[in-house]
């Protein structure tokens, strides 16, 4: 019985790729055939080896490079001709809260310089000066909520019609 010592990747001196020459004299258990195959493998694995180690340097290397003589930013889409208040259905921010006490949000701005329609709801009994906190609260120096400085000022200047 003689021991076959066929792993060539776990021996010391290393050797990679796996040819036949790697193989300890007296030790020999390729045939030719084996051996054909062998260093046709090891060829190909070489092969593969440099052209993805080429073809990841080229490319980190022209990612690079072309951050410097290129813009990266591309422009996600065209812009239009349509005005913001063209759009029929568009809201603006407008600060408000939410409680779930109440049915519509709770307005903590003046609206009296906007467009209702920006608002984005609409309480049709009530209208919006009864969910309007600016409304309720008076500063105690000018003793009018339209002077009060605590709340956002909400405005909108809709276009000039020709």
């Amino acid at each position: 019985f003689k021991f076959c010592h066929q792993d060539m990747y776990n021996r010391e001196p290393k050797v990679f790729p796996a040819f036949p020459r790697h193989q300890k004299e007296g030790e020999e258990w390729m045939h030719d055939d084996q051996e054909w195959i062998s260093i046709a493998l090891s060829w190909s694995v070489i092969v593969v080896l440099v052209c993805v180690t080429y073809s990841l340097t080229i490319h980190r290397l022209h990612k690079g490079l072309k951050a410097y003589f290129k813009p990266v930013y591309d422009q996600p889409a065209k812009a239009i001709d349509q005005k913001f208040s063209e759009v029929a259905a568009i809201c603006a921010y407008v600060p408000m809260k939410h409680d779930s006490d109440f049915i519509y949000p709770l307005l903590l701005c003046d609206i009296s310089d906007i467009d209702e329609e920006l608002i984005g709801w609409e309480d049709a009994r009530l209208g919006y000066d009864v969910h309007n906190l600016s409304n309720d609260v008076v500063n105690d120096e000018s003793k009018d909520a339209k002077e009060a400085k605590c709340f956002s000022i909400v405005r909108h200047w809709p276009p000039q019609l020709k």
